[in-house]
This record gives C-alpha cells, structure tokens and sequence, in this order.
C-alpha cells in the first residue's frame, strides 16, 4: 500500500522573528532553535509534518528576510 498525504502549513517568518528577537547576527544554530519552538507550538498533526530538513528550510527563508532588511 502507498499512502501519499500532502499537507500545507502556513508558518509566519515575520512572526518568528520577532517572537524570538532574531536579528541577522544571531547565529543560524539559534534560528533553528527559535524555529523548532515554534513549531512545537503548532497543533499536533502539524508538528508531525515538519521535521528537520523543513526546519532548515525555514531557518534560511529567516535569515534571507534579515539580511534584506538590513
């Protein structure tokens, strides 16, 4: 049996990043860990679609929008 099962979470950068007072010398090690507390903070069955490679993903869409914005 193949189970396929394609899910969209909406995850707000901006959010993170004041939520977690992200600048763009805070160390990618410590943006990966803000993005990880939120999404812990996510519902259940969102939390389980996320795992680490999305994490990165996020935590590099983050450290693009600081760099921009500096």
């Amino acid at each position: 049996m193949i189970l396929q099962v394609i899910r969209e979470i909406e995850v707000n950068e901006e959010e993170i990043i004041k939520e977690y007072f992200l600048t763009m010398n805070t160390p990618f090690v410590d943006i990966i860990k803000a993005v990880h507390n939120y999404i812990l903070g996510l519902d259940d069955c969102d939390f389980y679609a996320i795992h680490t490679e999305e994490e990165e993903k996020i935590a590099k869409k983050i450290l693009d929008i600081l760099w921009k914005n500096y």
